[in-house]
């Protein structure tokens, strides 16, 4: 049988001291590891961010659409303006009525164009938002620079040719490089720079489908 252990003043003592020491180590510890994990989540929610690169054109163009036929149309004309708030489209029907749409209001058409989802059409009529995606104001709405102008969007091989050599050209030679900082998505992985539009299907061939491709973006 173990005998009543007897405690002294100086045993008294000594067992208060080890009793706080053991309570500030608890709570030293306590403060620690709460510390520890504030500095683990601040760094898991830090937003990293990225720098982006594209080019865009300091002057703007006026793209003149005509109705050749019932429903179909062709670029009559196009012309560089000098601010890209001046953009805007022009489409002279075959009754004679005339419609002017700005920049946003033709990017709509264009968007809504199911031919101009892919770097070709399959398409033998062409609508105006599919006109004017195929020739310079195309490259306003998102088409890659790396994609020329189609002469079968243009009324005539003389209309492509002096689009070409003069508008086409002076909006190319407007373009600035411009940087910008966005926030980074989570997982993402770097990705070569280029359209977003779908690649050029397999053997596709459709009516916009001619022309030699550039190799710059």
């Amino acid at each position: 049988m173990t005998p009543n252990r007897q405690f002294t003043s100086s045993n008294l003592r000594k067992l208060r001291k080890a009793t706080i020491k053991g309570a500030l180590f608890i709570s030293l510890t306590g403060v620690l590891v709460a510390h520890t994990g504030c500095g683990s989540s601040d760094s898991s929610t830090k937003v990293q961010h990225e720098v982006v690169t594209k080019q865009e054109f300091t002057k703007g163009v006026i793209t003149t659409v005509e109705e050749v036929t019932k429903g179909d149309f062709a670029i009559a004309d196009e012309k560089v303006v000098p601010t890209k708030e001046e953009s805007r489209v022009i489409v002279k029907y075959l009754d004679g009525k005339i419609d002017t749409m700005n920049m946003s209001q033709a990017q709509t058409i264009a968007n809504a164009d199911p031919n101009n989802k892919s770097e070709t059409s399959t398409s033998s009529n062409r609508g105006i938002g599919q006109a004017i995606w195929w020739g310079v104001m195309g490259y306003y709405m998102g088409r890659r620079t790396s994609t020329p102008i189609n002469q079968k969007a243009y009324k005539n091989q003389a209309t492509y040719q002096r689009v070409n050599s003069t508008t086409n050209s002076q909006a190319m030679s407007s373009r600035k490089t411009v940087s910008t900082t966005r926030p980074k998505p989570s997982g993402s992985t770097s990705k070569t720079s280029g359209s977003s539009r779908s690649s050029k299907p397999s053997g596709s061939r459709g009516f916009f489908n001619s022309g030699s491709r550039s190799s710059g973006g």
